[in-house]
């Protein structure tokens, strides 16, 4: 740790730029399923009921509400995620 702070401090004071981090792995299937899981703890939605995830990358939560037998499953986020 005390090696890692000196190297940061010589970076900073030379004016070089803090690499980024390495980029994290993707959630599985296999989390989301969990979560999903725990979610129908605390949600209350019937079948016909209608679900609108803002914020739903990809939607792997819309695809565990769609397969619980609700309604209408409604995903709505940026154009920045892809959708193949």
């Amino acid at each position: 740790m005390k090696y890692r702070l000196k190297r940061i401090v010589k970076r900073i004071l030379r004016g070089a730029p803090e690499p980024p981090p390495p980029p994290r792995p993707p959630y599985s299937g296999e989390l989301h399923r969990f979560e999903y899981q725990n979610a129908l703890q605390h949600f209350s939605i019937d079948p016909g009921e209608r679900v609108l995830d803002v914020g739903c990358g990809q939607g792997a939560w819309l695809a565990q509400w769609a397969a619980s037998g609700v309604g209408d499953v409604i995903g709505v986020d940026g154009a920045y995620i892809k959708t193949d």
